[in-house]
């Protein structure tokens, strides 16, 4: 029961703040995010926000895997919290490459990248701007 309350608890302070610091960001898709820091600080929120309740059910299934085998004298695999973390952690990871690919996309298609400027790309930067699928006029 605990670990229900924490997770509908820490669901609804991510919520008050997503909706708090939020505010002004509905320009769509393409808006500024500001610092890698404060990126990061918004998007570790927003996932708790939204993913702390659907993610849930696993999360209670753990603790209740955990605390049997606890009962029995096992061991257990590691705490709740750490199960929980490493799920925010893997997510948080997601969300920073996919952070570094708009902001790479967004260099490669700034400052006139087209098709005479592409070819004097190098084959690196190339490579990374096919990969990544960036949107480069005439391409």
């Amino acid at each position: 029961m605990r670990v229900l309350v924490a997770l509908v608890a820490a669901s609804l302070v991510a919520w008050f703040f997503v909706v708090v610091r939020m505010q002004g960001m509905d320009d769509g898709p393409g808006t500024d995010l500001g610092s890698a820091e404060w990126y990061v600080g918004i998007w570790v929120t927003m996932m708790a926000a939204m993913m702390l309740p659907s993610v849930s059910p696993m999360v209670l299934a753990f603790a209740r895997v955990t605390r049997e085998r606890s009962s029995r004298g096992q061991a257990a695999f590691v705490p709740t919290w750490v199960f929980l973390g490493g799920y925010l952690a893997a997510w948080t990871a997601y969300g920073q490459a996919r952070d570094q690919r708009e902001m790479s996309c967004a260099y490669l298609t700034s400052g006139g990248v087209d098709d005479r400027t592409y070819e004097k790309l190098s084959d690196v930067e190339k490579s990374i701007a096919d990969t990544m699928d960036c949107d480069i006029e005439g391409r």
